[in-house]
């Protein structure tokens, strides 16, 4: 009985758990994203709607600025969901063929973002 334990191949183990981990951590990662996205889109509308109500020319300039920096997190953020998707995408194949060795771009993709 002992001898069956031993013989088991503990790498194999590991690694799918390793995977499963990369995989929540990137379905929690996608959600997050998400509902930064839906963040942004507040902001854009308050912008939007309140920017009309400004006078002041350096109040003006502020919110063009801050305007200008929610369009880089908004580009940002859209290529992360891009990338979080590709990831899961790329789990789900390995799912259908598990022989892929654990250095698959999954990881390497999982440790860049």
């Amino acid at each position: 009985m002992m001898n069956d334990f031993r013989n088991r191949s503990k790498d194999h183990y590991s690694h799918e758990a390793a995977r499963q981990k990369r995989y929540l951590l990137s379905e929690q990662s996608k959600s997050d994203l998400l509902c930064y996205r839906d963040d942004r889109i507040l902001l854009h509308y308050l912008i939007d709607t309140y920017s009309l109500w400004i006078s002041k020319k350096e109040q003006i300039d502020r919110v063009k600025e801050m305007e200008a920096k929610l369009l880089k997190a908004d580009q940002e953020c859209a290529l992360l969901l891009e990338r979080t998707n590709w990831g899961l995408q790329y789990f789900a194949q390995w799912t259908d063929d598990p022989f892929i060795k654990d250095s698959d771009p999954f990881s390497v993709e999982h440790k860049t973002l």
